[in-house]
């Protein structure tokens, strides 16, 4: 038996020091994942669902390991509900549209037509 086991006291022994590689490890989850998937695109989805449930970007940046927040906005995408609501919420805060004035020089609201304006996002 060697003086040192380089794969003693891991439990996925490997090559490199010990340890599994990083691409090797994400070939062996890349063999399970439905097609087109990847390790990175699943650490993608996993950011933006955890992002999606907590709302704290710091959580996902400690959950990836990043350094930087900067760094972890870049892994969650918005979904597009949220894009939906946060256009209708900026609508809501707009003033209400005056016509100009007509020619007895009095302004009319446009309440109606405002309430029926749609913000469309396309995802």
């Amino acid at each position: 038996m060697p003086a040192h086991d380089a794969g003693a006291g891991f439990v996925f022994p490997g090559d490199d020091n010990g340890h599994m590689s990083p691409a090797w490890v994400g070939k062996l989850i890349a063999r399970r994942l439905p097609e087109g998937w990847s390790a990175h695109g699943l650490r993608h989805a996993f950011a933006t669902r955890l992002y999606h449930s907590t709302r704290d970007i710091f959580v996902v940046q400690r959950m990836l390991g990043h350094a930087n927040p900067k760094t972890t906005q870049g892994y969650v995408l918005p979904l597009p509900d949220d894009l939906r609501i946060s256009l209708e919420s900026v609508g809501e805060l707009l003033p209400t549209p005056v016509t100009p004035p007509d020619k007895a020089g009095c302004a009319t609201s446009t309440t109606q037509a405002a309430s029926q304006t749609t913000f469309r996002v396309h995802s």
